[in-house]
């Protein structure tokens, strides 16, 4: 049988996890049954240069942020039998699956990329980073001491001696490390060090959208003053837009990114506008400055 086209792989395994769309996923499978082994097993080049199956893809995706939902389209493809690994583990934040997953696969432990040294695990609880620690994984490299939380100038020293804007094998950089750990002290004294502010990662991301994903306030002030650049998943929502979707929406931020440039106040999440979606979310306080800014928009036009 005569693989999918790519066209219909793409929708299955990128597009519509992207989107959490289990409903629309299982009406291609049915509609293209002989299809089925390629569309969940079959795998395609992605991010990173690697290879990508429908699952892998869906994990990678849920350590981004605002793409939390992908964890339940990797529930999903698990159910059509898919193999429960290591990074499923972290990705649904199942400890118990995780120590199973390297007991039967030590070397995992000390990989030739220190587990570490991967999003997934920058990103995943601190208790995941402390089983590592416990089975001896090599914490030696300054990007995973920046993930399991080595002091600031300890980590700053080797950042500097280490020329200060290398990256990691996934193309982040010393300052995205840090504030995709949410090391807002860390991440202000390596953009006092000369840090580049404007090397994106590997993805595409630059260090002022990680700063308000990650709700880093003073990092993040300190980069819209300089005019640091918006990045792929900025220009695609909308910088505003991103901080308010943010895992930790801060008012300080948004209030900086609107006195900086507020052309992005009639945007809508979900159909909602900003405000009502605030409101909506429990995020009073900020709703109530978006609605204040609204109005002081309309009195100057």
């Amino acid at each position: 049988m005569g693989k999918i086209s790519r066209k219909d792989w793409f929708r299955f395994a990128v597009a519509l996890p992207e989107e959490g769309d289990v409903e629309s996923m299982q009406q291609i499978l049915d509609s293209t049954p002989e299809h089925a082994d390629d569309l969940l097993f079959g795998t395609r080049p992605g991010p990173d240069n690697g290879n990508y199956s429908a699952i892998s893809y869906s994990v990678w995706l849920s350590t981004l942020p605002g793409y939390s939902h992908a964890k339940d389209v990797v529930r999903w493809l698990l159910t059509k039998g898919h193999d429960y690994d290591i990074w499923c583990a972290l990705a649904l934040e199942d400890e118990k699956g995780f120590k199973i997953a390297l007991d039967n696969n030590p070397s995992l432990v000390d990989a030739k990329h220190s587990l570490f040294d991967m999003k997934i695990v920058e990103l995943a609880e601190s208790k995941f980073q402390d089983i590592l620690i416990e089975l001896g994984a090599d914490i030696s490299s300054p990007f995973t001491q920046i993930a399991v939380g080595i002091d600031d100038k300890t980590i700053l020293k080797v950042g500097v001696d280490c020329l200060i804007n290398i990256k990691d094998h996934r193309g982040s950089t010393f300052l995205i490390s840090a504030l995709t750990a949410g090391r807002d002290s860390l991440a202000c004294k390596l953009i006092e060090a000369g840090a580049n502010v404007n090397d994106p990662d590997g993805d595409g991301y630059t260090a002022l959208e990680m700063a308000c994903v990650h709700g880093c306030t003073q990092s993040g002030v300190k980069l819209i003053d300089m005019g640091a650049a918006t990045g792929k998943l900025g220009k695609r929502r909308g910088l505003l837009r991103l901080a308010i979707e943010s895992d930790h929406p801060d008012v300080v931020i948004i209030k900086k990114i609107l006195e900086s440039d507020a052309s992005d106040l009639n945007k809508k999440i979900d159909g909602k506008s900003l405000p009502r979606w605030c409101e909506d979310n429990g995020y009073i306080e900020i709703s109530t400055m978006l609605r204040e800014y609204k109005k002081q928009k309309l009195q100057i036009n």
